[in-house]
């Protein structure tokens, strides 16, 4: 799976099965909240604050509302596809799919 360069504010879409031992998160939507490089590893550690209250979950260092916050690496999210669409305004994207 390609690794994106997520920023904070950033949506993402938990894609693995059970990131950092949490399969509570998998399917889950949330805002990335907070990156840490690890020295020694590839890609980044992520603080995503989902959108609903998750077992174990926490405040993320106090950055998200607590019960909501939990650590994953990059490659264990994805773009929310909402937010694919919605760069993209809606006559633009019916023009684009009756070609």
């Amino acid at each position: 799976m390609p690794i994106h360069d997520f920023s904070v504010g950033d949506r993402v879409l938990c894609v693995a099965e059970a990131p950092s031992n949490n399969e509570s998160v998998h399917g889950l939507t949330g805002t990335v909240v907070s990156r840490t490089e690890i020295k020694g590893r590839h890609g980044r550690w992520l603080g995503v604050c989902w959108d609903i209250s998750i077992p174990h979950g926490h405040s993320c260092d106090g950055v998200c509302e607590d019960g909501h916050g939990y650590f994953v690496w990059e490659e264990d999210v994805t773009e929310e596809p909402s937010a694919v669409f919605d760069i993209c305004p809606e006559d633009t994207l019916v023009s684009l799919l009756s070609v």
